[in-house]
């Protein structure tokens, strides 16, 4: 993605001569967010959790319930906000052309 696809308005990506950026500048720039904003201390990461449900409670805050794949626990937790990271872009798609 470009990085003005790619990139917060208040917080933009440094400029890149290619249309494309390199994964290790991507990585850089979402330390730096989260260095810059405190987010370590309010947010989980590198979690692999399967959703089991996601509901909007009564207090405006989203009800997550999830089993950790490492051990099989089930956890239901309230959050302000949800971010989905499905991994889309994880595994790279390298299209069979012959020649």
């Amino acid at each position: 993605l470009s990085a003005c696809a790619m990139s917060l308005s208040d917080f933009p990506l440094p400029s890149h001569p290619d249309a494309e950026i390199p994964h290790e500048q991507v990585l850089e720039y979402l330390k730096n967010i989260v260095d810059t904003f405190r987010l370590e201390e309010k947010c989980t990461f590198f979690m692999r959790h399967s959703i089991q449900s996601l509901r909007k409670g009564g207090t405006d805050q989203w009800e997550v319930t999830s089993i950790d794949l490492a051990t099989g626990e089930t956890h239901t937790r309230c959050y302000d906000a949800v971010v989905v990271a499905t991994g889309h872009y994880g595994t790279p798609h390298v299209p069979c052309m012959p020649g």
